[in-house]
């Protein structure tokens, strides 16, 4: 699993820029304690694809893996460490320039699920899998909202700088005042903000 994320921290992927579908911003998904054989499978196939560089493959198969989970009647449906896995592989995934308005609005999602699911993160359990995943997926998103609202901004606009205030808040509240690189887009947005 590590491998897995490694790669995708590490690799620059540039994809062509599509639009997802609609089911992938439904916030009514339904999470079960394991997920159904069917999307279990399309996940684990997508782990082998970006193992083997195959990133376009890795996010047609998360994509087929979210739509079969957002429309699944069954009653084992999709697990909530599988469900974060292909959200945040696949925004992992996106190009953030060309991809931008639906990496916002995807990782939104990701993360009011979150706050749903974690009571805003205070019932994350940090010792296990799961809970680290959890705070990762947090700061990881809201650090990349931060600076999506903060390039948008132009350093002049104050409404879509205070978005990306609120977002760096949430990345420092989950990876530590220390976070080197939160604490200087946060220094950044602050500044713009004075100037406004």
């Amino acid at each position: 699993m590590k491998r897995v994320f490694s790669f995708i921290a590490a690799s620059v992927i540039v994809l062509n820029a599509f639009e997802l579908p609609k089911s992938l911003y439904k916030s009514s998904t339904k999470i079960t304690i394991e997920s159904n054989y069917e999307i279990f499978k399309l996940i684990q196939d997508t782990k082998k694809a970006i193992e083997l560089n195959q990133s376009d493959q890795a996010k047609e198969l998360l994509v087929k893996a979210l739509k079969k989970a957002a429309y699944s009647k069954s009653e084992k449906n999709i697990s909530q460490y599988d469900y974060l896995f292909a959200n945040y592989t696949l925004l992992a995934l996106l190009d953030k320039e060309k991809e931008a308005e639906a990496y916002k609005k995807l990782a939104k999602k990701v993360i009011r699920f979150l706050d749903t699911t974690t009571n805003g993160g205070k019932d994350i359990w940090e010792e296990g899998d799961l809970g680290k995943f959890q705070l990762r997926v947090y700061k990881d998103l809201s650090l990349n909202l931060a600076k999506l609202y903060y390039k948008e901004s132009n350093g002049d606009d104050t409404k879509v700088l205070k978005q990306a205030l609120k977002y760096v808040n949430i990345a420092i509240k989950f990876a530590g005042e220390d976070d080197a690189q939160a604490k200087e887009l946060k220094n950044s947005i602050m500044e713009a903000l004075k100037k406004n």
